[in-house]
Protein backbone atom coordinates (compact mmCIF):
# COMPACT_ATOMS: atom_id res chain seq x y z
CA UNK A 1 0.00 0.00 0.00
CA UNK A 2 1.43 3.22 -1.19
CA UNK A 3 2.19 6.10 1.35
CA UNK A 4 -0.90 7.98 -0.14
CA UNK A 5 -3.37 5.58 0.24
CA UNK A 6 -2.45 4.87 3.73
CA UNK A 7 -3.49 8.63 4.24
CA UNK A 8 -6.26 8.17 2.64
CA UNK A 9 -7.21 5.10 4.33
CA UNK A 10 -7.64 7.37 7.72
CA UNK A 11 -9.45 9.63 6.30
CA UNK A 12 -13.56 9.93 5.16
CA UNK A 13 -14.26 9.32 1.66
CA UNK A 14 -15.97 12.37 0.17
CA UNK A 15 -17.54 11.78 -3.32
CA UNK A 16 -16.89 14.65 -5.74
CA UNK A 17 -19.69 14.94 -8.73
CA UNK A 18 -18.76 18.31 -10.30
CA UNK A 19 -18.37 18.33 -13.60
CA UNK A 20 -14.67 19.32 -15.66
CA UNK A 21 -14.00 21.41 -18.27
CA UNK A 22 -11.82 18.98 -20.15
CA UNK A 23 -14.38 15.80 -20.38
CA UNK A 24 -11.81 13.26 -21.16
CA UNK A 25 -10.62 13.01 -17.16
CA UNK A 26 -12.11 10.29 -15.63
CA UNK A 27 -13.45 11.33 -12.06
CA UNK A 28 -12.50 9.37 -9.25
CA UNK A 29 -13.46 9.32 -5.44
CA UNK A 30 -11.74 11.98 -3.93
CA UNK A 31 -11.02 11.90 -0.44
CA UNK A 32 -10.10 14.88 2.52
CA UNK A 33 -6.57 14.88 3.73
CA UNK A 34 -4.14 16.53 5.68
CA UNK A 35 -3.06 19.63 3.54
CA UNK A 36 0.65 20.11 5.32
CA UNK A 37 0.89 16.59 4.41
CA UNK A 38 -0.12 17.23 0.40
CA UNK A 39 2.00 20.51 0.36
CA UNK A 40 5.12 19.47 1.36
CA UNK A 41 5.21 16.08 -0.56
CA UNK A 42 3.09 16.58 -3.50
CA UNK A 43 3.67 19.19 -6.59
CA UNK A 44 1.11 21.13 -7.77
CA UNK A 45 -0.45 21.99 -10.92
CA UNK A 46 -3.08 24.66 -11.63
CA UNK A 47 -5.33 25.46 -14.98
CA UNK A 48 -6.91 28.33 -14.24
CA UNK A 49 -9.43 26.67 -17.44
CA UNK A 50 -10.26 24.51 -15.04
CA UNK A 51 -11.39 26.56 -12.23
CA UNK A 52 -14.16 28.67 -14.93
CA UNK A 53 -17.90 28.12 -13.19
CA UNK A 54 -20.12 25.51 -14.87
CA UNK A 55 -22.53 26.68 -17.92
CA UNK A 56 -22.00 29.92 -16.05
CA UNK A 57 -22.74 32.46 -19.28
CA UNK A 58 -25.87 30.44 -19.81
CA UNK A 59 -26.88 30.77 -16.03
CA UNK A 60 -26.34 34.52 -15.92
CA UNK A 61 -28.29 35.16 -19.08
CA UNK A 62 -31.31 32.90 -17.66
CA UNK A 63 -31.50 34.48 -14.38
CA UNK A 64 -30.83 38.32 -15.33
CA UNK A 65 -29.81 40.65 -12.91
CA UNK A 66 -31.55 42.64 -10.64
CA UNK A 67 -31.49 46.24 -10.24
CA UNK A 68 -28.45 47.37 -7.79
CA UNK A 69 -30.31 49.56 -5.67
CA UNK A 70 -29.92 51.28 -2.58
CA UNK A 71 -30.99 48.75 -0.48
CA UNK A 72 -28.62 46.18 -1.93
CA UNK A 73 -25.37 48.28 -2.09
CA UNK A 74 -26.07 48.91 1.63
CA UNK A 75 -26.69 45.29 2.53
CA UNK A 76 -23.56 44.23 0.73
CA UNK A 77 -21.48 47.25 2.40
CA UNK A 78 -22.90 45.92 5.78
CA UNK A 79 -22.33 42.49 5.61
CA UNK A 80 -20.12 41.50 2.86
CA UNK A 81 -17.49 40.85 4.99
CA UNK A 82 -19.08 38.54 6.64
CA UNK A 83 -20.14 37.26 3.28
CA UNK A 84 -16.31 36.99 2.18
CA UNK A 85 -15.22 35.66 5.11
CA UNK A 86 -17.63 32.65 5.73
CA UNK A 87 -17.77 31.58 1.81
CA UNK A 88 -13.38 31.23 2.36
CA UNK A 89 -13.83 29.43 5.44
CA UNK A 90 -16.68 27.00 3.64
CA UNK A 91 -16.23 27.00 0.57
CA UNK A 92 -19.28 29.04 -0.59
CA UNK A 93 -19.75 31.44 -3.13
CA UNK A 94 -20.04 34.66 -1.12
CA UNK A 95 -22.04 36.53 -3.63
CA UNK A 96 -24.92 33.44 -3.61
CA UNK A 97 -24.44 34.25 0.43
CA UNK A 98 -25.39 37.71 0.28
CA UNK A 99 -28.47 37.32 -2.39
CA UNK A 100 -29.73 34.62 0.02
CA UNK A 101 -29.31 36.82 3.38
CA UNK A 102 -30.98 39.66 1.18
CA UNK A 103 -34.22 37.22 0.28
CA UNK A 104 -34.17 35.04 3.00
CA UNK A 105 -34.09 38.31 5.73
CA UNK A 106 -36.05 41.11 3.81
CA UNK A 107 -32.88 42.78 3.82
CA UNK A 108 -31.97 42.37 7.43
CA UNK A 109 -35.46 43.48 8.13
CA UNK A 110 -37.30 40.45 9.10
CA UNK A 111 -38.59 39.47 12.41
CA UNK A 112 -36.88 36.06 11.92
CA UNK A 113 -33.87 38.52 11.76
CA UNK A 114 -34.19 41.16 14.30
CA UNK A 115 -35.32 38.70 16.82
CA UNK A 116 -32.87 35.73 16.34
CA UNK A 117 -29.93 37.09 13.74
CA UNK A 118 -31.04 34.13 11.74
CA UNK A 119 -30.15 35.57 8.33
CA UNK A 120 -31.12 32.38 5.97
CA UNK A 121 -34.36 30.82 7.43
CA UNK A 122 -32.87 28.36 8.99
CA UNK A 123 -35.02 25.83 10.55
CA UNK A 124 -34.07 23.86 14.07
CA UNK A 125 -33.88 20.34 12.93
CA UNK A 126 -34.10 17.79 15.48
CA UNK A 127 -30.59 17.62 15.84
CA UNK A 128 -30.28 21.66 16.79
CA UNK A 129 -28.92 22.11 20.26
CA UNK A 130 -29.29 26.19 20.58
CA UNK A 131 -32.01 28.37 21.46
CA UNK A 132 -35.17 28.16 18.75
CA UNK A 133 -37.75 30.79 17.98
CA UNK A 134 -41.36 29.64 16.53
CA UNK A 135 -42.50 31.51 13.68
CA UNK A 136 -45.12 31.35 10.75
CA UNK A 137 -43.09 31.38 7.94
CA UNK A 138 -44.47 30.96 4.26
CA UNK A 139 -44.19 27.24 2.27
CA UNK A 140 -44.95 26.11 -1.38
CA UNK A 141 -46.57 22.09 -1.37
CA UNK A 142 -47.49 21.16 -4.66
CA UNK A 143 -48.11 24.46 -6.24
CA UNK A 144 -49.93 25.49 -3.26
CA UNK A 145 -48.62 28.40 -1.29
CA UNK A 146 -49.73 27.81 2.64
CA UNK A 147 -48.70 29.73 5.40
CA UNK A 148 -47.04 27.29 8.66
CA UNK A 149 -46.10 27.54 11.99
CA UNK A 150 -42.29 26.20 12.73
CA UNK A 151 -39.66 26.58 15.08
CA UNK A 152 -36.13 28.65 13.65
CA UNK A 153 -32.64 28.43 15.04
CA UNK A 154 -31.60 31.38 16.93
CA UNK A 155 -28.39 33.06 17.09
CA UNK A 156 -26.81 35.13 19.67
CA UNK A 157 -25.29 37.64 17.17
CA UNK A 158 -25.45 38.54 13.65
CA UNK A 159 -21.94 36.88 13.21
CA UNK A 160 -23.11 33.54 14.94
CA UNK A 161 -25.84 33.84 12.54
CA UNK A 162 -23.89 34.43 9.09
CA UNK A 163 -21.36 31.23 10.08
CA UNK A 164 -24.20 29.20 11.39
CA UNK A 165 -25.43 29.22 7.68
CA UNK A 166 -22.31 27.82 6.32
CA UNK A 167 -22.41 25.36 9.03
CA UNK A 168 -25.90 23.94 8.24
CA UNK A 169 -24.77 24.01 4.69
CA UNK A 170 -21.39 21.55 4.80
CA UNK A 171 -23.23 19.45 7.73
CA UNK A 172 -25.72 18.53 5.52
CA UNK A 173 -24.43 15.42 3.00
CA UNK A 174 -27.57 16.67 0.66
CA UNK A 175 -25.77 19.80 -0.21
CA UNK A 176 -22.95 18.12 -1.15
CA UNK A 177 -23.12 18.90 -5.13
CA UNK A 178 -23.75 22.77 -4.67
CA UNK A 179 -20.54 22.55 -2.99
CA UNK A 180 -18.65 21.82 -6.12
CA UNK A 181 -19.61 25.13 -7.21
CA UNK A 182 -17.39 27.27 -5.20
CA UNK A 183 -16.72 29.84 -7.70
CA UNK A 184 -20.21 29.73 -9.28
CA UNK A 185 -22.67 31.75 -7.42
CA UNK A 186 -26.35 31.17 -9.81
CA UNK A 187 -24.68 27.28 -10.22
CA UNK A 188 -24.42 27.02 -6.38
CA UNK A 189 -28.23 28.50 -5.99
CA UNK A 190 -29.81 26.15 -8.53
CA UNK A 191 -28.18 22.83 -6.90
CA UNK A 192 -29.27 24.04 -3.37
CA UNK A 193 -32.64 24.76 -4.31
CA UNK A 194 -32.74 21.33 -5.83
CA UNK A 195 -31.73 19.48 -2.50
CA UNK A 196 -34.35 21.43 -1.06
CA UNK A 197 -33.10 24.35 0.41
CA UNK A 198 -36.42 25.95 -0.53
CA UNK A 199 -39.90 25.29 -1.87
CA UNK A 200 -40.38 27.96 -4.03
CA UNK A 201 -40.53 27.68 -7.65
CA UNK A 202 -39.09 30.88 -8.73
CA UNK A 203 -36.42 30.69 -5.63
CA UNK A 204 -33.57 30.40 -8.49
CA UNK A 205 -34.58 33.21 -10.49
CA UNK A 206 -35.25 35.79 -7.75
CA UNK A 207 -31.99 35.02 -5.58
CA UNK A 208 -29.76 34.44 -8.86
CA UNK A 209 -30.87 37.88 -10.04
CA UNK A 210 -29.77 39.26 -6.79
CA UNK A 211 -26.59 37.66 -6.76
CA UNK A 212 -25.57 38.90 -10.52
CA UNK A 213 -26.80 42.42 -8.94
CA UNK A 214 -24.24 41.92 -5.86
CA UNK A 215 -21.64 40.61 -8.42
CA UNK A 216 -21.71 43.70 -10.09
CA UNK A 217 -21.94 46.18 -7.63
CA UNK A 218 -18.88 44.55 -5.87
CA UNK A 219 -16.73 44.26 -8.91
CA UNK A 220 -17.47 48.72 -9.04
CA UNK A 221 -16.04 48.87 -5.66
CA UNK A 222 -12.49 46.09 -5.49
CA UNK A 223 -13.37 45.28 -2.17
CA UNK A 224 -13.31 41.79 -2.73
CA UNK A 225 -12.21 39.24 -5.14
CA UNK A 226 -15.02 37.36 -7.07
CA UNK A 227 -15.46 34.00 -5.73
CA UNK A 228 -14.69 32.37 -9.49
CA UNK A 229 -11.05 33.65 -8.13
CA UNK A 230 -11.14 32.87 -4.44
CA UNK A 231 -12.06 28.97 -5.49
CA UNK A 232 -9.42 28.59 -7.44
CA UNK A 233 -6.79 28.40 -4.78
CA UNK A 234 -8.95 28.57 -1.19
CA UNK A 235 -8.71 25.39 1.02
CA UNK A 236 -12.17 25.69 2.97
CA UNK A 237 -13.09 23.86 6.39
CA UNK A 238 -14.77 20.32 6.02
CA UNK A 239 -16.60 18.00 8.19
CA UNK A 240 -15.38 14.55 7.76
CA UNK A 241 -18.32 12.42 7.06
CA UNK A 242 -19.65 9.92 9.07
CA UNK A 243 -20.53 6.22 8.24
CA UNK A 244 -23.77 7.48 6.89
CA UNK A 245 -22.33 10.17 4.95
CA UNK A 246 -23.61 12.93 7.18
CA UNK A 247 -21.35 15.73 8.53
CA UNK A 248 -19.85 15.00 12.34
CA UNK A 249 -20.35 17.65 14.37
CA UNK A 250 -18.51 16.59 17.21
CA UNK A 251 -15.35 15.29 14.93
CA UNK A 252 -12.39 18.35 14.15
CA UNK A 253 -12.88 19.59 10.74
CA UNK A 254 -10.02 19.02 8.59
CA UNK A 255 -9.64 20.29 5.02
CA UNK A 256 -10.37 19.52 1.64
CA UNK A 257 -9.17 20.10 -1.68
CA UNK A 258 -10.74 23.05 -3.62
CA UNK A 259 -13.17 21.91 -6.51
CA UNK A 260 -11.47 23.94 -9.28
CA UNK A 261 -7.90 25.14 -9.63
CA UNK A 262 -6.20 21.98 -9.63
CA UNK A 263 -5.03 20.43 -13.39
CA UNK A 264 -2.47 19.44 -15.64
CA UNK A 265 -0.89 22.60 -17.27
CA UNK A 266 -1.18 20.32 -20.38
CA UNK A 267 -4.94 20.41 -20.87
CA UNK A 268 -6.34 17.00 -20.54
CA UNK A 269 -3.79 14.55 -20.74
CA UNK A 270 -2.53 14.14 -17.15
CA UNK A 271 1.51 13.44 -17.08
CA UNK A 272 2.75 10.35 -16.88
CA UNK A 273 2.53 8.99 -13.51
CA UNK A 274 0.35 11.42 -12.19
CA UNK A 275 -2.35 10.07 -9.78
CA UNK A 276 -5.87 11.39 -10.25
CA UNK A 277 -7.14 13.40 -7.38
CA UNK A 278 -10.81 15.32 -7.97
CA UNK A 279 -10.28 17.42 -10.96
CA UNK A 280 -6.62 17.26 -11.25
CA UNK A 281 -3.65 15.78 -10.52
CA UNK A 282 -1.07 15.02 -7.67
CA UNK A 283 2.39 14.13 -8.60
CA UNK A 284 4.12 12.51 -5.90
CA UNK A 285 7.47 11.81 -4.39
CA UNK A 286 9.33 9.60 -6.25
CA UNK A 287 8.33 10.30 -9.88
CA UNK A 288 10.26 10.12 -12.51
CA UNK A 289 9.90 13.15 -15.13
CA UNK A 290 13.26 12.78 -17.25
CA UNK A 291 10.92 12.02 -20.18
CA UNK A 292 9.24 14.79 -20.52
CA UNK A 293 9.72 17.40 -22.82
CA UNK A 294 10.33 20.81 -22.69
CA UNK A 295 8.48 23.51 -24.61
CA UNK A 296 9.84 24.95 -27.83
CA UNK A 297 11.83 27.72 -27.36
CA UNK A 298 13.45 26.69 -24.25
CA UNK A 299 16.57 25.00 -24.09
CA UNK A 300 16.90 21.47 -22.17
CA UNK A 301 19.27 21.86 -19.48
CA UNK A 302 18.88 18.25 -18.57
CA UNK A 303 17.48 16.19 -15.47
CA UNK A 304 17.34 16.84 -11.54
CA UNK A 305 16.45 14.42 -9.04
CA UNK A 306 15.28 16.34 -5.72
CA UNK A 307 18.05 14.50 -3.15
CA UNK A 308 15.54 14.50 0.05
CA UNK A 309 12.07 14.02 -1.95
CA UNK A 310 13.18 11.61 -4.52
CA UNK A 311 11.11 13.16 -7.85
CA UNK A 312 12.94 13.57 -10.86
CA UNK A 313 11.94 16.50 -13.13
CA UNK A 314 13.39 17.33 -16.65
CA UNK A 315 14.60 21.39 -16.33
CA UNK A 316 13.83 23.85 -19.16
CA UNK A 317 16.36 27.19 -19.72
CA UNK A 318 13.53 30.19 -20.25
CA UNK A 319 13.63 33.79 -20.37
CA UNK A 320 12.92 33.77 -17.07
CA UNK A 321 14.99 30.71 -15.95
CA UNK A 322 15.24 27.38 -15.74
CA UNK A 323 11.87 25.52 -14.53
CA UNK A 324 10.18 22.48 -14.58
CA UNK A 325 9.34 21.14 -18.54
CA UNK A 326 5.66 20.12 -17.09
CA UNK A 327 5.19 24.21 -17.24
CA UNK A 328 7.86 25.46 -19.69
CA UNK A 329 4.94 25.80 -22.29
CA UNK A 330 2.99 28.14 -19.61
CA UNK A 331 5.68 30.20 -19.01
CA UNK A 332 6.32 30.63 -23.03
CA UNK A 333 2.97 31.68 -23.55
CA UNK A 334 3.06 33.67 -20.41
CA UNK A 335 6.08 35.30 -21.56
CA UNK A 336 4.38 36.37 -25.15
CA UNK A 337 1.71 37.37 -23.58
CA UNK A 338 3.76 40.18 -21.56
CA UNK A 339 5.26 41.32 -24.51
CA UNK A 340 2.39 41.54 -26.82
CA UNK A 341 0.79 43.75 -24.19
CA UNK A 342 4.33 46.01 -23.98
CA UNK A 343 5.95 44.82 -20.73
CA UNK A 344 9.29 42.81 -20.35
CA UNK A 345 8.83 40.32 -18.24
CA UNK A 346 12.54 39.55 -15.73
CA UNK A 347 13.26 37.44 -13.15
CA UNK A 348 15.11 37.39 -10.30
CA UNK A 349 15.43 33.67 -9.85
CA UNK A 350 13.52 30.69 -11.11
CA UNK A 351 14.63 27.02 -10.08
CA UNK A 352 16.90 26.03 -7.62
CA UNK A 353 18.64 23.19 -6.54
CA UNK A 354 18.39 21.54 -3.05
CA UNK A 355 21.97 22.85 -2.06
CA UNK A 356 21.14 26.23 -3.45
CA UNK A 357 17.90 26.66 -1.21
CA UNK A 358 19.76 25.58 1.69
CA UNK A 359 22.90 28.20 0.89
CA UNK A 360 20.12 31.16 1.36
CA UNK A 361 18.58 29.68 4.53
CA UNK A 362 22.48 30.72 5.30
CA UNK A 363 23.37 33.62 4.23
CA UNK A 364 24.34 36.04 7.13
CA UNK A 365 21.37 37.56 8.61
CA UNK A 366 18.55 35.86 6.71
CA UNK A 367 17.16 33.09 8.98
CA UNK A 368 17.63 33.19 12.74
CA UNK A 369 17.70 29.77 12.75
CA UNK A 370 18.74 28.76 9.13
CA UNK A 371 17.69 25.26 9.61
CA UNK A 372 14.37 25.32 11.49
CA UNK A 373 13.47 28.68 11.33
CA UNK A 374 9.83 29.36 9.36
CA UNK A 375 10.36 31.19 6.07
CA UNK A 376 8.49 34.01 7.87
CA UNK A 377 10.82 34.02 10.44
CA UNK A 378 13.52 34.82 7.85
CA UNK A 379 14.50 38.24 5.75
CA UNK A 380 13.62 38.27 3.02
CA UNK A 381 11.18 34.90 3.77
CA UNK A 382 12.92 31.56 2.54
CA UNK A 383 11.18 28.59 2.56
CA UNK A 384 13.92 25.38 4.19
CA UNK A 385 15.47 23.59 1.62
CA UNK A 386 13.51 20.45 0.40
CA UNK A 387 10.32 22.71 1.10
CA UNK A 388 10.69 25.41 -1.90
CA UNK A 389 8.59 25.69 -4.84
CA UNK A 390 11.73 26.86 -6.44
CA UNK A 391 13.58 23.36 -5.54
CA UNK A 392 10.19 21.90 -8.13
CA UNK A 393 11.08 24.36 -11.15
CA UNK A 394 7.51 25.59 -10.55
CA UNK A 395 8.46 29.03 -8.81
CA UNK A 396 9.57 32.25 -10.61
CA UNK A 397 10.94 35.71 -8.89
CA UNK A 398 9.90 38.36 -10.43
CA UNK A 399 12.39 41.37 -10.71
CA UNK A 400 10.01 44.20 -9.26
CA UNK A 401 8.68 47.29 -11.46
CA UNK A 402 5.12 48.81 -11.56
CA UNK A 403 4.41 47.64 -15.19
CA UNK A 404 5.48 43.90 -14.40
CA UNK A 405 3.50 44.13 -10.92
CA UNK A 406 0.42 45.31 -12.34
CA UNK A 407 0.54 43.12 -15.55
CA UNK A 408 0.88 39.82 -13.29
CA UNK A 409 -1.74 40.53 -11.08
CA UNK A 410 -3.91 41.19 -13.83
CA UNK A 411 -2.76 38.13 -16.07
CA UNK A 412 -0.68 35.50 -14.48
CA UNK A 413 -3.45 33.12 -13.50
CA UNK A 414 -4.06 32.63 -16.74
CA UNK A 415 -1.24 30.80 -17.19
CA UNK A 416 -0.92 29.09 -13.59
CA UNK A 417 0.68 31.75 -11.34
CA UNK A 418 -0.64 32.34 -8.60
CA UNK A 419 1.22 35.43 -5.82
CA UNK A 420 1.97 34.35 -2.53
CA UNK A 421 0.77 37.35 -0.68
CA UNK A 422 3.94 37.31 2.01
CA UNK A 423 6.48 37.63 -1.00
CA UNK A 424 5.21 40.12 -3.90
CA UNK A 425 7.85 39.33 -6.21
CA UNK A 426 7.23 35.50 -6.08
CA UNK A 427 4.50 33.84 -8.12
CA UNK A 428 4.34 29.61 -8.29
CA UNK A 429 2.16 27.05 -9.83
CA UNK A 430 0.24 26.91 -6.27
CA UNK A 431 0.76 30.37 -4.47
CA UNK A 432 2.91 28.57 -1.44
Amino acid sequence: MTKYNQLFKSFAIIVITSVICTASVTRIVGAAYDQKYFSANDILFYNPDDCTTANSQEALNSVGSATATKSIESFVDTYGQMAFDIGKKYGIPYEAILAQGIIESSYGQSGLTQLANNFFGIKASAGWTGETINMKTGEVYSGTAVIVDAAFRKYPTPEAGWDGYGDFIISNSRYKNALNYPGDPIQYITEIKAAGYATSPTYVNTVGSVANAITAYIATTNKWEPSSEVAKTNIPEVKPSDSSGNASSSSTSTVSVPNCGIASVSGSTAPDGAQSLQNGWSLIDNTNYSSTKCAKGTTNKGTYKHPTRGFTIRLCDTKLGKVASTISQNVVDMLAAAKQDGVGLTSSGAFRTYEQQDTMRHEAGRCPDPVNSPSSDCNPPTAPAGQSEHEKGLAIDFSPGDDINNWLTQNASKYGFYNLPSESWHWSTSGH
